[in-house]
């Protein structure tokens, strides 16, 4: 029993990369506004409710939301 525990801890570490969620959060935040960011410049002639509408959009289909991200 304490080997199948062992074993068990031992896949659920590699699984994680030794991160915290706090951290996988944060990695996230860098990538969507990333994302924003790259989308918004390429707005040009459009009102800024409109690109911010279509950024979040785009972002989102890419790589999802915080609650449910798509990239991890």
């Amino acid at each position: 029993m304490k080997q199948l525990f062992c074993i068990f801890c031992v896949i659920f570490l590699c699984s994680c990369d030794g991160r915290t969620p706090a951290e996988y959060d944060q990695d996230f935040k860098e990538k969507f506004n990333a994302c924003m960011a790259r989308v918004q410049s390429k707005c040009t002639d459009e009102d800024e409710n409109v690109c911010q509408k279509k950024a979040v959009s785009r972002c989102e289909a890419f790589l999802g939301t915080i609650e449910k991200a798509k990239i991890k």
